[in-house]
Parts: C-alpha cells; sequence; structure tokens
C-alpha cells in the first residue's frame, strides 16, 4: 500500500502533453507486467476516494487524469502519482508517492476535529495525517501500526 502525499494546488494551465492520461496508460500498456496494471487500476480507484474525502474536488474534470512517474529512490523502477484538473475553479490536485517540497498550496490544517471528520469519511482502514510541513498524508491503517 502507497501513502499518499496529497495536494490541491492552483491552476496548471500548460505542459498536460508531456503526461500521459491514465486511460491511455491502460489502454495501451503494450504487454507490461499485468500486475503493473492491477497495481494502477487500484491506486487510480484509492486516490479517487481519497481526494474526494479530503479536498474540495467536486468531482468533475477539465483535464483527466495524468500519471506520473518519479524515479524510486530504491532504485530499480519508477514510482507513479495521478494529477489532473478540476472544471469548475481550475483547481488541480496531486497525489504523490513521495513529498513534492516544491509544490505550494498542499497546506491542511492540522486540527484533530478535521483529522477525525477525514479519518470518518474514509473508514477505518485509513490513517489521516499532517506532517510537519502541513501536507496530508493518507495510507492504510496497518501500514502505520
Amino acid at each position: 500500500m502507497t501513502t499518499w502525499h496529497i495536494y490541491e494546488c492552483p491552476p496548471i494551465d500548460h505542459g498536460w502533453n508531456i503526461a500521459r492520461t491514465f486511460k491511455e496508460v491502460i489502454a495501451n500498456y503494450n504487454g507490461c507486467e499485468i500486475q503493473i496494471i492491477l497495481d494502477l487500476m487500484h491506486d487510480y480507484s484509492e486516490v479517487i476516494k481519497i481526494i474526494e474525502a479530503v479536498t474540495s474536488w467536486e468531482g468533475d474534470f477539465n483535464i483527466e487524469p495524468h500519471l506520473f512517474a518519479l524515479p524510486n529512490p530504491n532504485g530499480y523502477d519508477f514510482m507513479h502519482g495521478f494529477i489532473w484538473k478540476q472544471s469548475n475553479n481550475g483547481s488541480t490536485y496531486i497525489a504523490s508517492p513521495c513529498y513534492l517540497w516544491w509544490i505550494e498550496g498542499g497546506s491542511f490544517s492540522k486540527d484533530p476535529k478535521e483529522l477525525v471528520r477525514l479519518s470518518k469519511k474514509l473508514g477505518s482502514s485509513y490513517c489521516v495525517m499532517v506532517d510537519d510541513e502541513n501536507y496530508l498524508k493518507v495510507g492504510k491503517t496497518k501500514d502505520y501500526i
């Protein structure tokens, strides 16, 4: 299970054409190991659930979900994340497997009541935390016990 770092940012308007959409990757996996595709599909459904619960995303897309890749700090492969843009106000949402220190706009409240509300919204199998830099981290509870 991936721990997701969640960001709600001002609109990102340019450069989307350099990333592939989630649908494109799934439709054109060209013989990748089937486990990679299954993992992507699982992660995507989990990220959608988390973003719906912890951000102001209204459930629509101006720009549909795209994948981005980051080198795994442990080597040997890439980690993937998701990014998309909302229609209404253009807010951009990012779910990354690692902390993106250069992203502005990722601040979330450390108010314990708010964290409890978000945890209840996601269900008992998730753990919701705000780290020292006020960035939201969401992961499976079993990974934090």
